[in-house]
């Protein structure tokens, strides 16, 4: 007896990966966050990591190994989509000949390794500059 086809309708469910550089993003990425599920009433329709990577260097090799060795293993394929964003300040490459950083490079390893989609978030200056920028109501928080 022939089984039947899996639901090829089933819905995969969204996670959307944030690789972001220091600690002071976590912060910031943690607040926005919430601050969303408050505005969509207490959720969201995906579920959202937010990984450090500890230094934007560390985007190259260590994004690509923390997305294949914990990401993957944790959200399976069959159940998720994935969405990746990567989250990094361009003060780091404005007086340097080479970038640090080959961003197409990561994106493509990244998409080989089954991201559906990557995004690149660039922090003009730097996030705390954001900060600075906004200090009336960074102090109200």
């Amino acid at each position: 007896m022939a089984k039947a086809p899996k639901n090829s309708n089933h819905q995969k469910k969204i996670l959307v990966v944030l690789f972001i550089e220091g600690d002071t993003e976590v912060e910031f990425y943690k607040k926005l966050i919430d601050h969303l599920r408050y505005l969509h009433g207490g959720s969201l329709s995906c579920e959202v990591k937010v990984l450090n990577v500890k230094g934007v260097g560390n985007f190259q090799f260590k994004v690509n190994r923390i997305f294949e060795k914990r990401i993957k293993p944790k959200y399976d394929a069959k159940a998720y989509e994935y969405k990746v964003f990567l989250s990094y300040d361009t003060d780091v490459f404005e007086f340097t000949r080479k970038p640090l950083v080959d961003w197409k490079s990561v994106s493509c390893q990244l998409l080989s390794l089954g991201a559906h989609e990557v995004y690149e978030i660039e922090a003009k200056s730097s996030i705390e500059d954001w900060f600075l920028f906004d200090l009336m109501a960074f102090a109200l928080f």
